[in-house]
């Protein structure tokens, strides 16, 4: 089996698994009983806190657990705009946001917020002099996301912070880190909210984190309980907040020699242009993530050749695993359907080959081939 599927999501790893076992005997007390294996598993939760505040530079106090990338998108977007709507009700995104964001957003909008959303170019890059146009008195929130999820481009996320705080200082900056977290070093400097989440990098499913600056006003979206300062309240996922801070402790001490084996990994793959005639590449093959590389067979359905992968079993993607086939970030950056409906996601990790990605190369030569002769016929 090949799988290129790791922005969809990824293999726990070994160790971490290990671990899950090992907490999962030990470590199953509900943190906020008042015994001593409550104590202990708590102390664990705080000292997997103050390591997601490590790699991220911030204080232990301002990272929360949530059940994924989606919540935490949702807690940071709903969370700011419930706190700040007498006062600021216009919200600024970008068309190319994950579904979480952008269905957020919309539903916002319905209730009668003001929503700006700013185009990209074709390589997916956002027009910085229209958003500093967008920014107003009354704007509460940008949300930008810092590595595509279908495409792998990066945005420049300091600079966009600092257009947005020279603009506004009352605006709030949400960053989308879901696809950069663990991969990447994400500048905080003038961000106010960050979402991450696990099963993007090699831990159990089912939980995330959002790192929220001291003195940022944010009303809850749960209510019940006191934990998390009832931010985020409700018993912690103790499970899955200890793998998370395994994985990524193995992914941040890993992190130059990772990203320089899935960059090798992806130029390889790219040797599919000298190969197989009319491939259309659609992610910044220079300065965006090495983990993912996007790009059309021209002539063929994505869908389809998906799945002719799959009979020699070899696993890839279309786009977001949260969003609809017509909802393409690929539209969304002008392009046509000849290029969005024929496009698949390679994505990489540690674990994947040189061997794996010849491999694949050799299979795509033979299904474009057939399914292009098929479309034609």
């Amino acid at each position: 089996m090949i799988y290129f599927d790791n922005a969809s999501t990824t293999k726990p790893s070994s160790e971490t698994l290990k671990n899950v076992l090992l907490d999962m005997e030990y470590n199953y007390a509900n943190p906020s009983s008042l015994h001593n294996l409550g104590f202990s598993v708590e102390k664990k939760i705080k000292e997997s806190r103050m390591l997601f505040a490590k790699y991220l530079g911030v204080n232990y106090d301002e990272i929360y657990f949530t059940s994924g990338g989606t919540e935490s998108n949702n807690l940071a977007i709903q969370g700011v705009l419930n706190a700040m709507f007498r006062t600021h009700n216009h919200i600024i995104t970008v068309k190319t946001e994950h579904p979480s964001v952008r269905s957020t957003v919309m539903a916002f909008e319905r209730k009668g917020f003001e929503v700006d959303y700013i185009s990209v170019n074709k390589k997916g890059y956002i027009d910085k002099d229209h958003l500093k146009s967008l920014i107003k008195e009354n704007t509460a929130l940008v949300s930008v996301m810092d590595t595509n999820n279908e495409t792998g481009v990066i945005q420049d996320i300091n600079e966009i912070g600092k257009i947005i705080k020279e603009k506004n200082k009352s605006t709030m900056f949400h960053v989308d880190g879901v696809q950069a977290f663990g991969k990447k070093t994400i500048q905080l400097k003038y961000v106010d909210l960050l979402s991450f989440s696990g099963h993007k990098i090699h831990s159990l499913g089912g939980v995330g984190g959002l790192y929220i600056r001291k003195g940022t006003k944010i009303n809850p979206i749960l209510f019940g309980g006191s934990q998390q300062n009832s931010v985020r309240p409700g018993t912690e996922n103790v499970i899955g907040i200890l793998s998370f801070a395994s994985a990524a402790k193995e992914c941040f001490e890993n992190m130059e020699a990772r990203s320089g084996h899935v960059k090798a990994l992806q130029n390889r793959l790219l040797q599919v242009k000298d190969k197989i005639e009319s491939v259309h590449i659609n992610s910044d093959e220079e300065n965006g993530s090495p983990y993912i590389l996007n790009i059309s067979f021209l002539g063929t359905k994505g869908e389809v050749l998906l799945h002719s992968l799959e009979n020699d079993s070899i696993y890839v993607g279309t786009g977001s695993a949260c969003s609809g086939k017509a909802d393409s970030i690929l539209k969304h950056m002008g392009y046509t359907e000849d290029i969005y409906g024929s496009a698949i996601r390679f994505s990489f990790c540690h674990e994947n080959t040189i061997e794996e990605v010849d491999i694949c190369i050799s299979s795509l030569q033979k299904h474009v081939e057939f399914l292009r002769k098929f479309k034609r016929r």
